[in-house]
């Protein structure tokens, strides 16, 4: 996350070099990216391999709108009536919302998920004390990379094997699932956005649903202001404006974005996104990109700037 100029400053060089052959200058080049390597090589691997069309998509979960509603590039393959894997990310919260999941979403769920990152800090999720019917699976990790990892780790750990539909949920309550007091409607808790949902989801066939508080027009975005100038966006549009942040998340998201989409960080757009990082994903929306691509970004949560998982969750939807 550290500043592009040294690379602008490659770019605007290279007409000398190739003007007037200036190897001084080309050496300067050399040192100024061999400099910058270590921070930014793993990154720039994300799109070794992909589709130049796949790269500029510029969104990681959400693949396409299609009449203004999230749409699967293709149906996912219903053939099984355990449809749904429920990925919880977990560090001392309690689970006891999963006894609410309604019978219909239950008699749907394929695997619940439970990546556990109490770290010492409390005990363990203990699967046995978890609800027996959705297959309860409890897997210990340390506790990095904030949500973002939890939901790499799985996508990598089980691209191969990946439900029809993936709920990324947080253990505990997050404010954004609750909604805003005479602005924006919520639930009460996880279990109650699940029931509520999944079965619309599947009834419409769409490949990312947000779980957040919602309007008449939908599910409620979010995104950070540039500065206190920035004016709030009229209830139709429905985008809640975040006030500006001390470590300024709206251009850290932009650099991520030029990072791994291409062109500079002023070029790239605000970034609408589900605060909280909870949603339902079509497996299809998952593997529109390779395995590869989610390793590195697994790889890179972890050993970059520890920012990095919030503008990861800037780039998600």
């Amino acid at each position: 996350f550290g500043s592009l100029q040294p690379f602008y400053t490659i770019v605007q060089l290279l007409p000398r070099i190739r003007e007037h052959r200036l190897l001084p200058t080309l050496a300067m080049a050399v040192r100024l990216l061999v400099a910058l390597f270590p921070l930014c090589a793993s990154i720039f691997a994300l799109g070794a391999e992909q589709d130049p069309i796949e790269v500029q998509s510029g969104c990681l979960l959400q693949v396409g709108r299609l009449g203004g509603k999230y749409a699967l590039p293709e149906a996912a393959s219903l053939s099984s009536n355990r449809v749904l894997d429920i990925v919880v990310e977990r560090h001392c919260e309690d689970l006891g919302w999963l006894n609410l999941i309604s019978s219909e979403v239950r008699s749907l769920v394929k695997t619940v998920l439970v990546y556990d990152k109490s770290d010492g800090d409390c005990p363990p999720a203990d699967g046995k004390d978890l609800p027996s019917d959705m297959h309860v699976v409890v897997t210990q990790l340390k506790n990095v990379g904030r949500d973002g990892h939890d939901q790499l780790y799985h996508i990598a750990t089980h691209y191969d094997d990946l439900a029809p539909y993936t709920a990324f949920l947080q253990a505990g309550f997050h404010w954004a699932l609750g909604g805003l007091k005479d602005r924006y409607s919520g639930w009460k808790n996880q279990a109650d956005a699940l029931n509520d949902v999944i079965p619309r989801q599947l009834e419409q066939r769409v490949g990312f649903w947000p779980l957040v508080m919602y309007s008449k027009y939908g599910p409620v975005l979010c995104q950070d202001s540039e500065d206190d100038t920035d004016p709030d966006y009229p209830p139709s549009v429905n985008i809640f404006k975040f006030r500006p942040h001390p470590s300024d998340l709206q251009h850290q998201a932009r650099e991520l974005y030029s990072l791994m989409f291409g062109g500079t960080p002023c070029e790239a757009a605000p970034q609408n996104f589900t605060a909280g990082m909870q949603y339902v994903v079509g497996r299809e929306n998952i593997r529109a990109r390779p395995l590869a691509f989610w390793r590195s970004l697994q790889e890179d949560i972890v050993t970059c700037d520890v920012r990095f998982g919030y503008a990861f969750e800037r780039l998600t939807t």
